[in-house]
């Protein structure tokens, strides 16, 4: 028989035990609130071969309170905050940051908004002031992330004595605006005006924003123009004060496991087109020997050391069956993703066929890099997809199983 003691005793402890957890599941809210300090935005930085040339920047996404939004649009009041002057990116290769880039001024081309400003390179920021010390856990006195500015895009550059999100709440984040941080129309020199013609410098602008050829609709019953790209590196950039510290998702591979891997890589994408090919009437599969403009990339996304490897490529293909030799400019675009198990063993995530014939339904996608667009310290991949009409961009989360799309937007042909 039990005594009252003893069950006294036991509802206490199961009490005790009911109130840690509760007050360990409050702390854990509290703690993804927290992750979700504001507003993260996702852009293209765009660096132009030409020296005289203005770099440029695509907005693409912001992500706010667990969602994705179209960064375009998303607070937009003359301009999207995204393309607000004095707001700092922080430019990535395969994650690791290599510069940052400053919105001076925004406009809408094609009736999307692109943004110029000025492009640093990381390191070129200025010197820190004597007796400043780095971060603790930062590597070779690496400054910490960008601080996001407003105003004087003087202010852009990486701070001298760099805060982690963690000590300091008042940081200057990628906000919400209020009307009290929206220029006058006397004061705003990139507001909208109605005007009859164009002024001079409207026109001097319009034409640092001159589309390559290979971007213009070809005229009816002409080819579509080929333009080399006017770009000499295209790079994913981050806006966000409160986010993780940046880190690379680079893999490091051997030259033998770069070669085996391609190999295989072109053996799928070769049988994901044959099977393509055979679900679309008049197509023919052609031969797997003929791939051209391979790009392979791998990624240690979840900094497991198993990575993960994007193929994409095209061969020249034919516009129905028994046509010999293919129609010029006709090709098949493959997009494989993989990721290699620890048995090493490449298992497929995801596929992506389409032809020159098909690109108004099934846009061939271009990889653009890994990026850490849900500020979780885990990799995404982002593409830009390409159709006859235009381009989006899509973003992906990556899965053992899957790739999960997460966002597409961003249409246009800028």
């Amino acid at each position: 028989m039990i005594s009252i003691a003893t069950y006294l005793y036991s509802k206490r402890v199961w009490f005790v035990i009911c109130a840690v957890l509760a007050l360990a599941s409050i702390g854990t809210l509290a703690q993804s609130r927290k992750k979700e300090s504001g507003p993260r935005a996702l852009a293209i930085a765009e660096l132009p071969k030409d020296p005289k040339a203005s770099p440029r920047l695509i907005p693409i996404a912001i992500r706010d309170k667990g969602r994705f939004f179209d960064a375009s649009v998303y607070e937009a009041d003359r301009r999207p905050i995204s393309v607000d002057p004095g707001v700092v990116y922080e430019a990535t290769r395969a994650g690791d940051p290599v510069g940052f880039f400053t919105v001076e001024g925004a406009r809408q081309v094609n009736g999307e908004w692109v943004a110029l400003g000025k492009w640093q390179l990381r390191g070129e920021e200025k010197p820190a002031r004597k007796g400043s010390t780095p971060q603790p856990g930062s590597r070779d006195g690496d400054e910490g992330p960008p601080v996001l500015r407003r105003g004087n895009s003087s202010s852009s550059s990486a701070p001298s004595a760099p805060e982690s999100p963690s000590e300091s709440d008042s940081r200057p984040k990628l906000t919400r605006r209020s009307e009290n941080d929206i220029p006058s129309p006397d004061t705003d020199p990139n507001r909208p005006m109605l005007r009859r013609g164009k002024p001079p410098e409207v026109e001097h602008q319009e034409a640092d924003y001159e589309l390559p050829a290979a971007a213009k609709p070809a005229a009816p019953g002409q080819k579509q123009p080929v333009a080399p790209e006017p770009f000499k590196e295209v790079l994913v950039a981050i806006s966000d004060a409160g986010g993780p510290r940046l880190e690379p998702f680079d893999f490091h591979w051997t030259a033998d496991e770069q070669q085996q891997w391609t190999k295989k890589l072109g053996t799928m994408a070769s049988q994901e087109i044959i099977q393509y090919a055979k679900s679309k009437p008049g197509l023919k599969a052609p031969p797997a020997a003929n791939f051209d403009h391979v790009q392979v990339k791998a990624f240690d996304l979840a900094r497991n050391n198993n990575p993960v490897l994007i193929f994409t490529g095209r061969v020249p293909g034919a516009a129905a069956r028994g046509k010999s030799p293919a129609p010029e400019n006709y090709y098949y675009y493959a997009t494989v993703v993989v990721m290699q198990q620890s048995d090493g063993e490449l298992h497929k995530l995801f596929s992506s066929v389409t032809d020159t014939g098909h690109l108004d339904a099934f846009p061939r996608l271009e990889l653009i890099d890994a990026v850490d667009a849900e500020a979780t310290g885990y990799g995404n991949l982002l593409f830009r997809a390409i159709s006859d009409t235009g381009r989006t961009y899509r973003l992906y989360r990556v899965t053992r199983d899957t790739l999960w799309k997460l966002f597409e937007g961003g249409s246009g042909a800028v």
